[in-house]
């Protein structure tokens, strides 16, 4: 029979994952401190070090993942009284059911607040329903299911604690999509990084959450619990990571510049360039004599640039010129626009550069375009035009193939045979052996490529270009078509 008279006395017991962590930590504190400071230390070190034992194996892909989170929740809640092997299987169920509905998160295909409000609901549901003492009802001095459940629903529904979920998982989407940017699309195929970051606004949202409940809570408090529990995750998140195999660490851009040009791209090369305006202090359009029937934009190098600028725009004419030269090589026409590495003379001086063709209207603009006149949504629009759903899989897919992540609806133009072609794979090559997140560009220009891949998602490619690419395979994938590729 359960004694009620112990329930307070259970609710300040330190767990057997805290009494485990104080005898490893303690005997290192009491050689150097004095006794007082040596207790503080070793409260504190224990706190740090559950937190950390407990959120780090979220983060760990294998299976020593699921079997870590399970033991160290369990042992995080379980305490040495006669309900032991109740609040460790709890805690255990608990551990599992986190791990679970994390790794479900990102297969979410929702905004950034919706998430982080259903996955805090779910963290709050957990947290509370799963523990013995939340069904503890202390006016009847008794144990209570009903009593439990609406006490976890009303913290689980809290519309304020739902509010921070929803403003945390926005801020962080917002400093992944801009950390994505500024490291060409590698930040999100870094663990360490990735799961840093991840794992900081989990904890802020929990630290928040917990310090919310509290009616004498102020936001300085809130903010303060919540900042401190960020920190403790993220250092799991990282951690958790290292369990990982496979890390990734952001590949160092070199200073590249093509080596070979083909026949087209030589030609251009060679051509004379008639600026007919000026766009931007750096982008020109115009014509060439010896493709008049053509418009070209060209991009000049950037005046006072720093290296990191340098380096980018290198690697940018690097990788279009490529780009340009493989579908070429797949046989595929127009599929990208000519590009080539060039000279001009501007306004009496040589500006080193790259041309490129202009080859037609912003699928975004166009989408837009035609769903005003039709009295729709770009989407709607775009769903009623299969030959334009025909025309955006396959350049999609050539995307994929290139390992080129940024795939918002500017980066596809509208060519003058009414297709989806590709422009801008200046991020393409940089990791082929890592798969790029399509279906979520992380932009900050538009999200409606987003919408536009989950339309045409497990839809087949053309049956023009997967002989394209059967044709391109059986040429080049042997040791001789190797040696002959440029």
């Amino acid at each position: 029979m359960t004694n009620f008279s112990k329930f307070n006395s259970d609710l300040n017991q330190p767990s057997l994952l805290d009494e485990l962590i104080n005898k490893a930590v303690k005997p290192c504190f009491t050689k150097v401190f004095n006794q007082a400071k040596a207790v503080k230390l070793t409260n504190e070190a224990s706190s740090v070090t559950a937190n950390v034992l407990t959120v780090a194996p979220l983060f760990m892909d294998n299976p020593a993942g699921l079997i870590g989170s399970a033991i160290f929740n369990g042992l995080n809640q379980a305490k040495a009284n006669e309900n032991l092997k109740t609040d460790f299987v709890l805690g255990a169920v608990k551990g599992l059911l986190l791990k679970g509905s994390l790794a479900a998160a990102n297969s979410i295909e929702l905004s950034a607040s919706y998430k982080g409000a259903i996955l805090g609901f779910n963290n709050a549901l957990l947290e509370t329903s799963l523990n013995r003492q939340t069904y503890f009802n202390p006016d009847k001095n008794t144990y209570s299911l009903t009593y439990g459940l609406n006490k976890t629903m009303s913290i689980a529904l809290n519309p304020s604690l739902l509010a921070v979920d929803g403003l945390s998982f926005l801020a962080s989407e917002t400093v992944l999509g801009v950390m994505t940017y500024k490291t060409f699309g590698q930040f999100p195929n870094s663990p360490i990084l990735a799961n840093t970051l991840t794992g900081g606004t989990f904890g802020f949202i929990s630290g928040a959450s917990n310090a919310m409940l509290n009616p004498q809570a102020n936001l300085f408090g809130i903010l303060a619990k919540g900042l401190n529990s960020a920190i403790i995750n993220s250092i799991a998140g990282s951690l958790g990571s290292l369990a990982n195999e496979n890390i990734n660490i952001l590949p160092k851009v070199e200073n590249l510049s093509p080596q070979y040009l083909n026949p087209e791209q030589k030609l251009l090369q060679d051509s004379k360039f008639t600026s007919i305006r000026q766009i931007t202090n750096d982008k020109y359009i115009g014509i060439v004599d010896n493709f008049p029937d053509k418009q070209f934009v060209f991009r000049k190098l950037p005046d006072n640039s720093q290296t990191s600028n340098l380096t980018r725009f290198n690697q940018r004419i690097h990788q279009e010129v490529e780009a340009y030269k493989i579908t070429k090589l797949m046989g595929l026409t127009d599929a990208f626009p000519l590009t080539s590495p060039v000279s001009i003379d501007i306004d009496g001086q040589v500006q080193p550069g790259y041309l490129q063709e202009i080859q037609g209207v912003a699928l975004e603009d166009f989408l837009r375009q035609k769903a005003s006149l039709n009295g729709s949504d770009s989407v709607s629009y775009f769903k009623s035009k299969p030959e334009l759903r025909s025309s955006f899989i396959d350049a999609l897919a050539q995307r994929m193939i290139f390992g080129e992540w940024d795939n918002h609806a500017h980066n596809f133009v509208i060519n003058r045979a009414g297709k989806v072609v590709n422009i801008d794979l200046e991020r393409s090559f940089n990791d082929l052996l890592k798969t790029p997140q399509y279906g979520k560009t992380l932009s900050r220009v538009s999200t409606l490529a987003d919408k536009l891949a989950k339309d045409v998602n497990q839809e087949p490619i053309s049956p023009v270009f997967s002989q394209k690419l059967t044709d391109f395979l059986s040429t080049y994938d042997t040791p001789s078509g190797k040696l002959a590729l440029p």
